[in-house]
């Protein structure tokens, strides 16, 4: 396990010469030279050769920003290296070939008939691997790329002149294994599988990979296959051999790490098609995505570790030999490095410090979910609540992300015309959006133009459902839009059967919290939680208003207050925010280990603005019909 190169004059241009790169670079460099254990150290390479890498500059600079957010605490910098080794790495990388059944060899005669009929439905996406391979002998000619040997069941009219004297049995290989997105039930709560592939999931789509066009069974997409021989297959497959692009389309350098030179035809391939439509060639992403993983893999020293772990299972025969394992690998290798990743469920798990948990906490951990505001997003709500997080350091705080990605439209007003004037969300300007996904404005839901339904509300069930399900959690927190839909879950988890979709197996997917804080709540209105509320939900709850909030108004969050049973409402003199003095820190943090104590109240004279972030304006400049900050109030 060679450690991380100094940085030099070649190495800052392998980081695409990008000061936040190097910058991050250098910190890996540092924690390598300070932490002691193997793992530790192996962790902190994968975070470095990540950087090395990245096979897009915006995957690069997003790693480089989520290792900059916490450069200062190298037990989380672990962790998430430890998250891209499970969830980038292992995936890829498999221990065993597909071992193919065996069976009579068909006549000559029925191969003739068989790829008649597959050249005659080409136009039909291959739907599962016999499919798959089929159409990919078809698109590669019967041939192995990189060997140049054809397959020996090739029809005899596809040979060319003079004939071929070498054959072999050729496989379809995925570039994105197929293994982890199939046979995983989406019904199957307890299906640890669905949380693993929807993690790897989530983990590439804020790169740009769209991740609906490899999922389930469109993993065997023929931009997801290439034909190969066994022996090149299983390189491929344990990291070992990878295509490096060149500055031709679709013409690639064939790069190994074995000791013996594996037999090629020739040092460079180039894929093509004579249909490229219905025969697509590879993806030159997924081609690069791989080859990244290849290269963090060798020089990180995780490739060995891995094939360590899968040794030692393979002795106690836990693994299966089809290399169809890697979710109980995943588990293994969390066990063995004494820590926890937190799957959050379908499509939520953001890469950054703020997703990486923390290692276990003792049987009476507290663990609280949280909803961001119309137009932050997790990472946002996360920083603004960064002292908090520090003052409550022994609680777990579990931000999740909303479903909805809002547009210019969605945005308001002034905001949408000048993504620089900032009151609910600052850092969530959609231009910076584009370049760093950390700062997409997302929203719960978008109100109908009657405000009386809340459009997108069972997307946002549906994945809150499928977080709730992955652990117990104590209570549920929201700001603004985050806080009316911590009520909506705090009411539904009382009346799960009022709502069917949300239950799974005909169960609610988590017992009733112990309490719910909602901090500039309202109450939402919606056929759905009309009855939630009606006569009113009994969760313990405390909320939280501010005097001079001008977006959400003190009387919309009365309304939500005189639907809470249970409740315990304070005040401040500040806006739409957070209060985080002193103070109010102490209190929030004591209120979340135990909601129904005497808790001396923070007081009106504690709140100010947070010290970080833009307090909401008390006057906005106008954008042709009002204030910015009613705008705001009003999308909400």
């Amino acid at each position: 396990m060679a450690p991380l190169p100094q940085v030099t004059p070649t190495l800052e241009s392998e980081l695409m010469n990008d000061p936040c790169i190097i910058s991050a670079y250098n910190v890996c460099l540092k924690q390598e030279g300070e932490l002691t254990t193997d793992n530790e150290i192996r962790h902190i390479r994968v975070l470095g050769c990540l950087l090395r890498f990245a096979p897009k500059r915006n995957i690069g600079v997003y790693l480089a920003k989520s290792i900059l957010s916490c450069q200062d605490e190298p037990e989380i910098l672990v962790k998430l290296g430890q998250y891209f080794e499970l969830h980038v790495i292992v995936p890829f990388k498999k221990y065993r070939v597909r071992t193919p059944a065996t069976s009579s060899p068909p006549s000559r005669r029925s191969l003739e008939d068989h790829w008649r009929q597959v050249k005659a439905k080409v136009a039909q996406a291959p739907k599962n691997h016999k499919d798959a391979k089929d159409q990919a002998l078809v698109r590669d000619n019967w041939t192995c790329a990189a060997t140049g040997l054809v397959h020996f069941d090739a029809p005899t009219d596809s040979f060319t002149d003079p004939p071929p004297t070498e054959g072999a049995y050729l496989d379809c290989a995925h570039i994105i294994p197929e293994d982890t997105f199939l046979d995983v039930n989406e019904k199957d709560g307890g299906n640890p599988k669905l949380d693993y592939a929807a993690t790897i999931l989530a983990f590439l789509e804020p790169f740009g990979y769209d991740i609906n066009s490899f999922n389930g069974e469109k993993v065997h997409s023929l931009v997801n296959v290439i034909t190969m021989d066994k022996n090149t297959h299983e390189l491929f497959d344990r990291l070992q051999l990878y295509f490096e692009a060149t500055s031709t389309k679709n013409r690639y350098q064939i790069k190994y790490y074995t000791s013996l030179k594996p037999f090629l035809t020739s040092d460079f391939v180039r894929f093509s098609s004579s249909d490229p439509v219905h025969l697509p060639v590879p993806s030159p992403e997924l081609l690069a995505l791989h080859a990244t993983c290849c290269k963090v893999a060798q020089m990180s020293g995780a490739s060995e570790h891995i094939d360590k772990v899968y040794d030692e299972l393979d002795k106690t025969g836990v693994l299966a030999y089809d290399g169809t394992s890697g979710d109980i690998l995943s588990y293994k290798l969390l066990s063995l490095t004494g820590s926890s990743t937190c799957l959050n469920g379908r499509k939520t798990l953001r890469i950054g410090p703020p997703w990486v948990t923390l290692p276990p906490q003792p049987q009476d951990t507290i663990y609280v979910t949280l909803r961001s505001s119309f137009s932050q997003n997790a990472n946002i709500f996360s920083k603004r609540l960064g002292a908090l997080r520090k003052e409550a350091k022994d609680i777990d705080l579990v931000f999740v992300d909303a479903p909805h990605v809002l547009q210019p439209v969605d945005l308001i007003g002034a905001h949408a015309r000048n993504p620089a004037l900032s009151f609910d969300a600052p850092e969530a300007d959609l231009q910076a959006a584009e370049q760093d996904p950390l700062l997409t404005p997302r929203a719960w839901w978008r109100p109908n133009p009657e405000r009386t339904k809340g459009v997108g509300l069972v997307e946002s069930l549906v994945v809150i459902r499928d977080v709730l399900k992955t652990r117990t959690f104590e209570g549920v927190m929201g700001f603004s839009q985050g806080a009316a839909f911590a009520a909506v879950i705090a009411a539904l988890l009382e009346k799960p059967e009022s709502y069917p979709p949300f239950l799974i197996d005909g169960k609610p997917p988590h017992p009733p919290m112990k309490f719910c804080i909602a901090v500039s709540g309202f109450k939402l209105t919606d056929p759905i939680c009309d009855p939630l509320f009606d006569p009113f939900y009994s969760t313990p709850t405390l909320h939280v208003i501010g005097k001079n909030d001008i977006v959400v108004i003190e009387e919309r969050s009365r309304k939500l207050i005189a639907v809470s049973k249970n409740k315990r409402v304070e005040e401040h003199e500040g806006g739409h925010f957070v209060p985080s003095k002193g103070n109010w820190r102490k209190f929030l943090a004591e209120y979340l280990r135990n909601p129904s104590g005497d808790i001396l109240s923070p007081g009106m004279s504690s709140a100010s603005a947070p010290p970080s972030g833009t307090v909401t304006p008390t006057v906005a400049p106008d954008s042709g019909g009002g204030s910015a900050a009613n705008m705001l109030a009003q999308k909400l």
